[in-house]
């Protein structure tokens, strides 16, 4: 026989289990990518010291440090910056508003 848990309605069960399930994938996707950047960082100065030898590491070590920084600005400023723009001003002109009519772009996801 079930015992009834007063205070807890059945929708917010599910809800919790929702809210739990949600995170496996964020928590996935930041392992792998943990992982990867650590390989990254280590095979990178391996492979400059192989490539160019000792004699200017100290100088392409700083390259290589640089490398990842400014790539994820590249990325991060230059390219989705723009993706995410287009997509609000697609999204804008759905509603029928333009530009000059909101403060801040916003998507809104599905």
């Amino acid at each position: 026989m079930a015992t009834i848990q007063w205070g807890r309605r059945p929708s917010s069960r599910i809800s919790n289990l929702m809210e739990e399930t949600i995170w496996i994938p964020l928590y996935l996707a930041s392992i792998i990518i943990g992982f990867t950047f650590g390989a990254q960082l280590t095979l990178l100065f391996a492979i400059l010291s192989e490539l160019f030898g000792l004699k200017y590491y100290s100088t392409l070590f700083n390259c290589g440090q640089l490398a990842s920084p400014l790539g994820s600005c590249v990325l991060n400023v230059r390219i989705a910056g723009k993706l995410y723009d287009k997509e609000a001003l697609k999204q804008l002109a759905k509603k029928g508003l333009d530009r000059s009519s909101v403060k801040e772009l916003s998507c809104i996801g599905r």
